[in-house]
């Protein structure tokens, strides 16, 4: 997935629309401005029902490819993002550091212009990790401008949904030491295409709140 990490922070346009909170109503608008981008393969993203909710459902197979959303939020005044995730299976060999191993059963995206030109744009992006601990986070071996940040371990939550939360404008601040007052859009990926294996992953719905 040579391009794959690299490209998704230039996906976003810079068109100016409304302040929004919420990110995602499966529910009620379904899959209406998400977009798939195809870096290696298609991964398969559905609406389905799952544990009484409607939520994304994606699947990985020697595959990698996103689906985003271009999105304005003030982080000013929601810099919380809240959202949840389900990973119910992955199957592929590398080290999460490397490029060989560059594949998450699960990626949450946020994108926001680090700098004045339309390129410069960074992501953090929220992971399950096969390999890491919690809390651990570095660079992705493509970019210098995505940081990885392992939110869960797969052995520890795998078949089960977790619920999570974290403050962007503070790691924006911390892992790129910017201070960023709007984000671009957001973005999700199941991806196998480097470990050469598969992946099953659930997506609840994302919304943004003041804490």
């Amino acid at each position: 997935m040579p391009k794959a990490s690299i490209c998704l922070v230039f996906l976003f346009s810079m068109s100016v629309c409304a302040t929004e909170k919420v990110a995602s109503n499966w529910l009620l608008e379904g899959l209406i401005d998400w977009r798939t981008h195809e870096f290696d393969g298609t991964t398969d993203y559905s609406l389905t029902d799952h544990s009484g909710s409607k939520v994304v459902r994606a699947k990985a197979r020697n595959s990698a490819s996103s689906l985003y959303r271009n999105i304005k939020v003030d982080i000013n005044q929601t810099p919380i993002i809240n959202w949840s995730w389900m990973a119910s299976y992955f199957k592929g060999d590398g080290l999460e550091r490397t490029k060989a191993g560059d594949d998450f059963v699960v990626r949450l995206y946020v994108v926001a212009s680090t700098g004045p030109m339309p390129w410069q744009k960074s992501s953090l992006v929220y992971v399950i990790s096969r390999d890491e601990p919690v809390g651990s986070y570095w660079p992705n071996p493509f970019t210098q401008r995505a940081i990885i940040y392992v939110v869960d371990t797969y052995d520890s939550v795998r078949g089960r949904w977790v619920n999570h939360k974290a403050d962007i404008k503070k790691d924006f601040k911390r892992y790129f030491n910017k201070d960023i007052d709007i984000i671009d859009g957001i973005a999700l990926m199941t991806d196998t295409d480097n470990s050469g294996g598969e992946a099953v992953a659930y997506y609840g719905d994302i919304y943004f709140s003041e804490d």
